[in-house]
């Protein structure tokens, strides 16, 4: 179950989103690449950038929000961001590692995770769960499957934000 600070960062973030989503829209949909009929539309990076931005702008309203457990949310709110940056890296160096070995067996692949993911988060002990051992662990990640490539664009989204981050 959600606790309040969940659900109000994910309020947050969504209409952030929505925001600069219908900006970008409707303001330059589509960029006509020369010499070609495709298009290249903007970024999911700055679109995440905008809106996890405002998680941060947002700090100085939230003891309207949480009164006198503000400090627990700033900090959960922090140390969640902080935290995702070294398995957001690790998502990013397996997608580059599948889409450079497309012919790698699944095996291969959970392997591939495994090694990847001692690299950047050392500390995870599955113990007797031998699909997570095994290097299964990824396939949580929905978006490795809708939409390839996303994980890439919301690391460096998740930095930029810090420099919003104003210690009280």
């Amino acid at each position: 179950m959600a606790n309040n600070g969940e659900v109000a960062v994910n309020i947050y973030h969504t209409l952030a989103l929505v925001v600069r989503h219908s900006y970008v829209c409707s303001n330059n949909p589509s960029i006509n690449i020369p010499g070609s009929e495709a298009k290249s539309y903007k970024r999911y990076e700055a679109c995440e950038i905008h809106s996890m931005s405002m998680e941060f702008f947002t700090y100085p309203w939230m003891e309207l929000f949480f009164e006198h457990e503000t400090d627990k949310y700033k900090f959960a709110h922090l140390a969640g961001a902080i935290k995702f940056l070294p398995y957001g890296v690790a998502i990013d160096e397996f997608q580059h590692f599948v889409y450079e070995n497309p012919t790698i067996t699944p095996k291969e692949r959970n392997e591939a995770w495994r090694k990847i993911e001692k690299k950047y988060l050392p500390h995870i002990d599955y113990g007797d769960n031998l699909f997570l051992e095994n290097g299964g662990f990824w396939q949580k990640q929905s978006h490795i499957f809708s939409s390839p490539s996303y994980s890439i664009d919301y690391t460096p989204a998740q930095v930029f934000p810090f420099q919003f981050y104003q210690k009280d």
